[in-house]
């Protein structure tokens, strides 16, 4: 089975200062038909489910402190869609009421770049 993809992407970035950038990214993937669900309707037809798999935001602060240093704090939201959840079997966590809602995930980070320079070879 062959699954044709489409995977618009949409991103921003604004410089703040000389060292610093802000990006956001809007990524919206896809497939090229409608999902079957799995599931009956009331005629005994199966259900159809919308193609899009879902909505991902992104957003990144990179701070330069150097050539060789970087620090970059971010974050990154991705809401599933139907189709996404359907195909991937999510359920709602019944045992554990206290987990997030499935079908929304989201995760923050903090990362400290460095890039040393070890060897510097120059030719003769």
């Amino acid at each position: 089975m062959v699954v044709e993809c489409t995977d618009p992407y949409f991103k921003v970035k604004y410089k703040t200062s000389n060292k610093g950038t802000l990006n956001f990214a809007f990524w919206a993937p896809m497939l090229a038909t409608n999902v079957k669900s799995g599931r009956m309707d009331n005629s005994n037809n199966p259900i159809m489910l919308d193609k899009g798999l879902g909505w991902s935001f992104d957003l990144t602060y990179k701070h330069k402190f150097s050539k060789e240093v970087m620090l970059m704090v971010g974050a990154s939201y991705f809401i599933m869609s139907d189709a996404f959840k359907e195909m991937k079997k999510f359920k709602v966590n019944s045992i554990n009421p206290t987990r997030p809602e499935a079908g929304k995930q989201y995760f923050l980070y903090t990362m400290l770049v460095i890039k040393p320079k070890f060897f510097n070879s120059q030719k003769k």
